[in-house]
């Protein structure tokens, strides 16, 4: 009886005050922390990544949470933060060294002489074959706007890279601040998140069963969504690298470039290794070529086959192109975070539906049979 009656609440005045003032305090707290909610986020989602190593830890150290969440901290820091800045700073550096490359293939007039090339064997094929010369589509790329606007797009592409690179070196020591409170967030999650988490969920006002089920959906969804596209394109990214290292390319920019290229549904990492192999190829490393081909095709197509299916147990119902949309929304609102913040913020709306569909069950059942 006790328990009917409490789920009653009967609002009054003082409610209604008490919810205006909690409402405005917490606009005021979400103002003043908003220029850190990135590093505050990024903290939070790393504990829960982090946590089974922790528990490990908690083990050898006989429960002494600490020392556990200090140890997490520290292999976070050295072997997964520090690398990636260190990565970030080489895609900058050979993402600059790549274009400009290219921009002087193309300003020195090589790419007129391909396409010159490309045009006479088309001829050549026209006169063997002359029953095939309508299926043969007119190229036109050979023009000289097509030219211009490649040659424009590389330049725009150098000054925003460098840009990118002075800004980092500008923001040292806002980065460096930004890195402390993550690591901050990280170390009190980590050490408290069960304490946090009961408390958090002692407020809201939903029953322990719908609780319970967004947690686990919640763990759920970081592992299959976010660790099964991250992960995945980061080991493709990795492989394609290696791959673009032996081929003479530069590794780290674009591995970067075919990690991102790995989550385009349908072409995947193709977009960036047909044109790598063709280069090789026409610029007379065939040997080269066909290596790209064969590394692509069966190492990297190996690892999106096996690490995938593997993470993403769980999907949680999304399809790779609502996952590709909520990557590419994620990235457009909050940058290169949104790769995180995208598919997160998907997946908890279709928490929230499961969790309706589950509170008004027997509702939507009732108006199916009517």
């Amino acid at each position: 009886m006790s328990n009917k009656k409490s789920e009653k609440i009967h609002l009054t005045l003082q409610h209604y005050f008490l919810f205006a003032v909690l409402g405005f305090i917490l606009f005021l707290v979400c103002s003043m922390m908003k220029p850190y909610s990135n590093s505050i986020i990024m903290g939070i989602l790393l504990s829960f990544l982090f946590m089974p190593l922790n528990n490990k830890f908690m083990i050898y150290t006989k429960e002494r949470k600490n020392i556990s969440a200090l140890l997490s901290s520290c292999i976070l820091a050295f072997l997964v933060v520090i690398p990636i800045l260190f990565i970030m700073t080489s895609i900058l550096f050979q993402g600059i060294n790549s274009f400009e490359a290219i921009y002087r293939w193309f300003e020195s007039g090589n790419f007129s002489k391909f396409t010159s090339d490309i045009e006479i064997h088309l001829e050549s094929f026209k006169t063997s074959f002359p029953f095939l010369t309508g299926m043969i589509p007119e190229t036109s790329i050979g023009n000289g706007d097509f030219e211009k606007q490649v040659l424009d797009f590389f330049s725009k592409s150098i000054k925003w890279l460098m840009s990118q690179g002075s800004h980092i070196v500008g923001s040292t020591l806002s980065i460096g601040m930004n890195f402390f409170l993550m690591m901050l967030v990280f170390f009190i999650m980590i050490r408290d998140q069960d304490k946090i988490i009961d408390s958090f969920l002692h407020i809201v006002p939903l029953k322990q069963s719908h609780e319970i089920k967004i947690i686990e959906k919640t763990q759920e969804l970081f592992k299959s969504v976010v660790l099964g596209n991250v992960f995945t394109s980061a080991a493709q990214g990795v492989a394609g690298g290696i791959g673009f290292a032996i081929a003479g390319l530069p590794p780290v920019f674009w591995g970067a470039v075919i990690g991102f290229a790995s989550l385009i549904p349908v072409v995947g990492t193709a977009l960036i290794w047909i044109p790598a192999a063709a280069w090789l190829f026409f610029s007379g490393s065939k040997g080269m070529a066909i290596f790209i081909v064969i590394w692509f095709v069966v190492i990297v197509g190996f690892l999106d086959n096996f690490l995938r299916p593997v993470f993403m147990k769980s999907d949680q119902g999304m399809s790779p192109m609502l996952i590709f949309f909520a990557i590419l929304g994620g990235i457009n609102v909050w940058g290169i975070l949104g790769l995180v913040y995208g598919p997160m913020v998907f997946g908890l709306g279709f928490i929230m539906i499961y969790i309706y569909q589950i509170e008004f069950k027997e509702y939507l059942e009732y108006q199916d049979d009517n």
